[in-house]
């Protein structure tokens, strides 16, 4: 997780992370009114839970006009018998105005070991807050989940809240 006082670049990155834990996050930008870019960074997060919670590469819940650009996520996986689902996302745009998710490469999201019976929300995209957020030329591919829950849901894009979104 990074706070930051005044607008923040976080990029160039090469981010891998295998685990246990039934929370696992790449990239975490939580702050004030000024805009984070998040840009040409590569991710892939891997945990074995099998209660998971939380799994997401990259995460900016701050105003301003964010931008999430010109990553690669190059795995993205829960490879655990699930009994709890939880949340899984690429990208979650929380917050900002006029912020800009593009150009991004999201492929090979996998969640949950055959025989998995949670119910899962697996999101290439996930906006859940922001105003005038714009996404655009982002190319979604491979997500893939083999619970059987009654309330799996698979996206390659989930507007959940916030204002316009184009």
């Amino acid at each position: 997780s990074i706070g930051y006082s005044a607008g923040s670049t976080i990029q160039g990155n090469s981010i891998a992370v295998t685990c246990a834990a039934p929370t696992v996050v790449g990239i975490s930008a939580n702050g004030n009114a000024s805009a984070v870019n998040v840009n040409t960074n590569i991710l892939n997060l891997s945990t074995s839970a099998t209660s998971l919670t939380l799994l997401q590469a990259i995460v900016v819940n701050s105003t301003g006009a964010n931008s999430v650009t010109n990553n690669t996520f190059n795995g993205l996986n829960a490879t655990g018998i699930l009994t709890t689902g939880g949340t899984t996302s690429a990208i979650t745009m929380g917050g900002g105005t006029l912020a800009t998710v593009n150009n991004n490469v999201i492929t090979n999201i996998s969640v949950g070991a055959a025989t998995s019976t949670a119910s899962p929300t697996v999101d290439g995209i996930l906006i859940s807050g922001g105003s005038g957020v714009n996404v655009f030329k982002n190319k979604i591919h491979g997500i893939t989940t083999a619970a059987t829950g009654i309330s799996t849901v698979v996206n390659g894009i989930r507007i959940s809240a916030g204002g316009t979104t184009n």
